[in-house]
């Protein structure tokens, strides 16, 4: 048995000698682990508490505070009865990755799913799952609203590799202080963004022929990044992550007005890239057939070729034909 419920056992017999006094109720509280006094505090759904939960989420004394006041206002049940209530149903609820267990399969998904997470804000899911209080919670801290859940608990913003994303997602949504029933909610939302920013992606971009290689995700990464369109949080750490990285930038991309114009221009720019390339290896076979020539036929050789629109090779051919028929 932990210290900690030996301590719970011992103020829950003094408690039953002295009654609810205000003192045993802070210090059996403090027994708990942050997480479940956050968890505590938001099932009470007050608004103050909902409002400033970015300021006191890793200050036990203040969750404290707000979790005394929130069970002393019911005049019919005893702190000490609700309080145990409480713990009782967020032990019961605790998170399970149910919900997300697919994303294992789907290195895509869980990619922007990892990356929306580590963006999200308070204000943001707070408005998602406790819109009866949204009226309320927008007129306070509007600047402490905004931080993002990920620096509440000290969560790496940039981390390699699939498996540690999705690591990453599950340490954040456990730590988050809502029921289950809420986070599947904010799970279904973000897929519903996920299939809506893919389908859209899909319809204006070619994303196979920007995937196709290692070459064109990295010419559209650097591409999107000489536009100020990549995001900084968003660079790939390995060469493997780079083809998600771009595809979730993509995703985020299609929010734009201007991005259908966007992706027309990096396809655009990739094909034209290729098509140079082309040219230059045709132009290096046309240099290597034409080495036994002196400087002089070469020089003439070119200036034909581009009067008359011919590849050089193909002008050789016609002049050794001529030539061939003169002889006959």
């Amino acid at each position: 048995m932990s210290d900690e419920r030996i301590k719970r056992m011992r103020i829950k017999s003094a408690q039953e000698l002295s009654g609810d006094e205000p003192m045993l109720i802070r210090e059996y509280l403090s027994t708990f682990p942050l997480s479940m006094l956050g968890r505590i505090l938001i099932s009470l759904n007050i608004t103050i508490a909902n409002s400033n939960f970015p300021q006191i989420a890793n200050n036990a004394p203040a969750l404290i505070y707000f979790i005394c006041s929130g069970v002393a206002s019911d005049k019919i049940k005893s702190p000490f009865y609700k309080i145990n209530k409480l713990v009782k149903d967020v032990e019961s609820d605790a998170f399970s990755d149910g919900c997300i267990v697919w994303l294992k399969n789907d290195i895509e998904a869980c990619h922007y799913f990892w990356w929306k997470l580590m963006q999200l804000e308070w204000k943001g899911v707070f408005k998602l799952l406790r819109a009866d209080n949204i009226h309320l919670y927008s007129d306070v801290g509007s600047k402490q609203q905004a931080q993002c859940i990920s620096d509440t608990f000290c969560l790496p913003r940039v981390v390699g590799g699939h498996k540690e994303r999705y690591k990453s997602i599950f340490t954040l949504l456990s730590l988050l202080p809502f029921k289950n029933t809420e986070i599947n909610l904010l799970i279904s939302h973000l897929s519903c963004n996920y299939k809506r920013d893919k389908e859209i992606c899909r319809h204006e971009v070619n994303v196979t022929s920007l995937m196709k290689s290692k070459e064109s995700v990295s010419f559209s990464v650097c591409y999107l990044k000489k536009k100020n369109m990549f995001l900084a949080d968003l660079e790939p750490l390995t060469e493997s992550d780079s083809k998600y990285a771009l595809i979730t930038q993509l995703y985020m991309l299609t929010r734009e007005d201007n991005f259908k114009e966007l992706v027309t221009s990096l396809t655009k720019a990739w094909s034209q890239k290729k098509v140079r390339e082309k040219r230059k290896e045709t132009d290096k076979k046309q240099t290597a057939e034409l080495l036994g020539l002196s400087k002089e036929s070469i020089r003439m050789l070119k200036e034909l070729s581009k009067k008359h629109s011919m590849g050089q090779s193909e002008l050789m051919d016609l002049a050794i034909q001529s030539l061939f028929e003169q002889m006959q």
